[in-house]
């Protein structure tokens, strides 16, 4: 055999083991990107079972969510009702209070502030009427002081 022969056959060889190996490499990475494919349909399976449990859940949540806003709302209504019944009632009150302030004020203190008027205007007539007279008569008065004490101060030197 010549050395062509002898690396022809030995190519030959590698070739086929390689060939084999190769062939084996492909099966298995077929066989793994078959397995990858499965898992990942697993996977996606499963994430999809989580989206739709998300999903759900996120549902109820909204559902519970509409029912506590419902319920906010009519607990609301009721208040405003109860407020503005309240309002009602306060503003009866007040109106009837108001009557009673006015009633007492037309049949109690206006009458009383007019006899107060009348006594204090009759004072002031009778007060600018003999202002006069109490001018004259303190003048009087001066004039029998001197007098006075003059007539003690002589009967003094007599006794």
């Amino acid at each position: 055999m010549t050395n062509n022969e002898m690396l022809l056959s030995m190519s030959d060889i590698i070739e086929k083991k390689l060939g084999a190996g190769l062939q084996l490499l492909r099966n298995e990475m077929h066989s793994m990107k078959d397995e990858l494919r499965s898992e990942m349909q697993d996977v996606k399976g499963e994430l999809q079972n989580e989206l739709w449990d998300v999903k759900s859940e996120v549902q109820e949540v909204r559902k519970d969510m509409q029912k506590m806003e419902q319920g906010i709302r009519t607990d609301m209504q009721a208040m405003e009702q109860g407020i503005r019944t309240d309002m009602q009632v306060v503003e009866q009150n007040l109106q009837t209070e108001i009557h009673l302030l006015k009633l007492c004020q037309e049949n109690q203190i206006l009458p009383r502030l007019n006899t107060i008027e009348s006594c204090y205007t009759d004072t002031y007539r009778r007060y600018s009427d003999n202002a006069d007279r109490m001018e004259a008569v303190s003048a009087d008065v001066e004039v029998m002081k001197k007098v006075i004490t003059e007539h003690s101060q002589r009967l003094q030197k007599l006794a």
